[in-house]
């Protein structure tokens, strides 16, 4: 199964539907250092394209045909952490869904924030997928459950072209991990309580290593001087320290040989953060890509066998 990634970041998504048994055919994103991260780790396969105008990415996708058209439109505006006011960058759902209708492949699959599925811009994008043909299984599912020693709950939607509403519900709960992942179990020589900064000083954000991280956001740095102990903390904040940027890159999922630059050209720390934080956990898709291609084998094996 040939798939086409839009959107794509830094790679997490490529990465996991690759491990899962897909085939990249095409990869997208405007951020020049998204590109140049995925170039280094996954292959030349991605270029330069801005969704907002998608006549490119169409034409492109007209060419190749890809069997699934994978994406994670921007979150920020459906997420808790942001203001959660629809503007340009949620509209690029409603791009994305039109690129998924003018080319019809077989499958697709979007992701992004739990907090998208009450927007109007998600039912809208829903109508229009049913519109088009598509059977449609949506989940919320926990990335620490499939892999990743963090917190991260994402809204998975998968469609197919004629299937029934809900086909793949129980392949996408399935084989979870009864309780989510520690970071300790992913970083063995962590001794420290590591700090997470969250958006706002009252919230928790000391984490011990038998537990797993929050959600991972684009910001990294040490204890602020204004920071006051939370109830719930796991340490005295000066006992602890922000997690390095490779201790983030191992949290959000991806492999320890993961190459955060380009092969030219280094990225600036807190750009690197941001591509981390941003990306879509590799088990996680992992976990989705393998589900669909279950489901697809059992589709053919009566052929094959006849």
């Amino acid at each position: 199964m040939h798939f086409a990634d839009l959107l794509c970041g830094a790679g997490g998504l490529s990465a996991g539907l690759i491990e899962a048994g897909m085939a990249p055919a095409y990869a997208c994103d405007a951020w020049q250092a998204a590109r140049d991260v995925y170039r280094r780790n996954l292959g030349p396969h991605v270029f330069k394209a801005d969704l907002s105008e998608p006549r490119t990415v169409i034409r492109r996708l007209t060419e190749l045909r890809p069997d699934l058209i994978a994406g994670g439109p921007p979150c920020q505006e459906f997420s808790p952490a942001g203001k959660r006011v629809e503007g340009k960058r949620a509209e690029l759902m409603l791009t994305f869904t039109e690129v998924v209708v003018a080319r019809r492949p077989d499958w697709f699959l979007m992701e992004n924030v739990p907090g998208a599925r009450n927007s109007p811009i998600f039912r809208r994008a829903r109508r229009r997928f049913g519109q088009a043909g598509y059977g449609l299984t949506q989940a919320i599912l926990n990335a620490g459950l499939c892999g990743v020693p963090q917190r991260r709950y994402r809204l998975i939607l998968v469609g197919r072209l004629g299937a029934s509403d809900g086909f793949l519900d129980d392949a996408l709960t399935a084989g979870l991990a009864d309780k989510p992942m520690a970071m300790g179990e992913a970083l063995p020589d962590l001794v420290q309580p590591l700090y997470f900064h969250g958006r706002v000083y009252q919230r928790r954000a000391v984490h011990a290593i038998d537990e797993p991280a929050p959600t991972i956001r684009g910001v990294r740095r040490d204890p602020p001087p204004g920071y006051k102990r939370h109830p719930r903390d796991a340490a005295d904040p000066k006992e602890s320290r922000a997690p390095t940027i490779e201790e983030l890159s191992i949290i959000q999922g991806f492999p320890r040989d993961w190459i955060w630059r380009g092969k030219r050209t280094a990225i600036a720390p807190t750009r690197v953060v941001k591509l981390i934080g941003n990306a879509v956990p590799p088990p996680l898709a992992r976990h989705v890509g393998r589900a669909i291609l279950d489901y697809q084998r059992a589709l053919t094996a009566p052929a094959a066998a006849t």
